[in-house]
């Protein structure tokens, strides 16, 4: 495990991978990144992370919007120690956030069909873009700090998961 561990931080998601996961998946990809790079960012900090309580943690309103400050923060201050130039800008992420986090839990109230498609298209566009703003900079981090041939993450279970869940939710539309 403590292999599986090390190879972790040597990889780097793409973002067209991360674009297709999190559209197909109506954004539950979102989770599985969280822990993923979590896992990652724990490594590179030499602290002791948590992954799957950090991602569950997404799930408690309110108190998730602190969880993604955090992860922002800590891939913001690796880059500054590296000193590394950055474009991530963690108000405007952390708002980006928060707007597609309050249209999603808006269409669980509603009951036209239309509405909550759209919201959840709005949604998911909003998420796709905060975590490819976010991976762009974790990339850049990477490839400063392990080089630039770094490989792309292997697909993993989890990730298959989530987007079998999200399709079978897009699919519910049609039914």
């Amino acid at each position: 495990m403590a292999v599986m561990e090390s190879i972790q931080a040597n990889v780097k998601l793409g973002r067209n991978r991360v674009l297709l996961d999190c559209v197909l998946s109506s954004s539950f990809y979102m989770f599985y990144w969280f822990y993923l790079t979590w896992k990652q960012l724990g490594e590179a900090t030499g602290n002791p992370h948590r992954p799957v309580w950090h991602a569950l943690g997404l799930l408690v309103p309110i108190y998730g919007w602190f969880v993604v400050h955090r992860h922002l923060r800590t891939i913001k201050e690796l880059q500054d120690t590296a000193g590394i130039k950055t474009t991530l800008n963690i108000g405007n992420l952390l708002t980006l956030f928060i707007i597609a986090n309050i249209l999603a839990y808006i269409t669980i109230r509603l009951e036209s069909m239309a509405v909550v498609l759209v919201l959840d298209i709005i949604s998911v566009a909003l998420f796709a873009i905060f975590l490819i703003w976010s991976q762009n900079n974790l990339n850049i981090y990477w490839e400063h700090t392990k080089g630039r041939q770094l490989a792309e993450a292997r697909i993993g279970v989890g990730e298959v998961i989530f987007v079998l869940f999200g399709l079978l939710y897009w699919v519910s539309y049609l039914l």
